[in-house]
C-alpha cells in the first residue's frame, strides 16, 4: 500500500529534483550502497561494519513489513531516480509505543543544502498522521553539531546522554538522547 508512495518532491539548487517517497524492495541496492559509502566516510551513526546484499534485503523486507503494520514510516530521499538519503521513524514496543525513535542518513553530496531540514520536517509529520505518537526520540554523537543544531531548530531538547556511549575509531564520545513532544 505505502511502498514506492510519494509523500512529496521538490527542488534544490544545485541537485534538482527531490522525491521523497516510502521505501521499496528495490531501493535495496542503493540503500546497501548508502550505507557503506557511509561506514567508508566514517560518517558518526550507529553501523560500524559493511552491510551485505543479503543483509540489506532482509533489513528492506523487514522495514517494509513494519511499514505496513503501522510501527514505521520509513522514507527514502531520491535524487535522479538513486536513493541519497533514508528517514525513518519507528514506534516503540509495548509500554513505549507512544515512542517513535528518529534516524536520517544523507549522502555527503546532498548534504547542507536544506534537504534533510526539508525531509526531517515532512517525515515528522508524516508519523504524527500516521503512527499517532506522542513523543520522538533520537540519538545522536556529542560531535555531530550540524545535527545537533538541526535538531534543535526542529524542537528537540536535550533529554540526556551516555558519557563515552559511543566507541568510534578507537575514541570514545557522549551519545545525546534528545525529544521532542507531539502531543
Amino acid at each position: 500500500m505505502f511502498s514506492g508512495s510519494v509523500v512529496d518532491k521538490f527542488t534544490v539548487s544545485e541537485v534538482g529534483e527531490v522525491v521523497l517517497r516510502y521505501l521499496e524492495m528495490s531501493d535495496a541496492s542503493d540503500l546497501q550502497e548508502l550505507m557503506n559509502a557511509l561506514i567508508e566516510e566514517g560518517a558518526e551513526f550507529r553501523y560500524q561494519e559493511k552491510m551485505s546484499f543479503e543483509e540489506q534485503i532482509d533489513w528492506t523486507a523487514e522495514a517494509l513489513k513494519d511499514v505496513e503494520k503501522g510501527e514505521r514510516v520509513q522514507l527514502v530521499v531520491d535524487v535522479d531516480d538513486r536513493v541519497m538519503g533514508s528517514l525513518s521513524v519507528v514506534r516503540g514496543e509495548e509500554a513505549k509505543s507512544h515512542l517513535g525513535e528518529v534516524g536520517i542518513l544523507l549522502r555527503e553530496g546532498i548534504r547542507g543544502r536544506g534537504i534533510g531540514e526539508y525531509s526531517l520536517r515532512r517525515l515528522i509529520e508524516e508519523a504524527r498522521q500516521r503512527l499517532k505518537l506522542d513523543i520522538l526520540v533520537l540519538k545522536v554523537h556529542e560531535t555531530n553539531e550540524v545535527a545537533i543544531n538541526l535538531y534543535n531548530k526542529l524542537g528537540f531538547e536535550k533529554a540526556g546522554s551516555i558519557r563515552d556511549g559511543v566507541l568510534q575509531d578507537g575514541r570514545y564520545k557522549d551519545l545525546i538522547y534528545m525529544q521532542r513532544d507531539l502531543r
